[in-house]
């Protein structure tokens, strides 16, 4: 597996989320990004596709749909 350039978008990304969320830090060991964090924002509920949105300004629109 490659590394990720800690220059970019990506990675910064990932240590925003880190930073905001533990459970996240232990998703990005295991697997996907975005996954444990929608699914923090979640826990409390449902949320439409706009609040997920503002709620993870850094996620594209795609990857929140996929």
């Amino acid at each position: 597996m490659t590394k990720t350039k800690e220059t970019s978008v990506h990675f910064e990304n990932k240590k925003k989320l880190e930073q905001e969320c533990f459970e996240v830090y232990a998703s990005n060991l295991i697997g996907g990004q975005w996954t444990l964090s929608i699914c923090c924002y979640l826990i409390t509920g449902k949320h439409r596709f706009g609040e997920l949105k503002k709620c993870l300004p850094s996620i594209t629109e795609r990857m929140l749909t996929l």
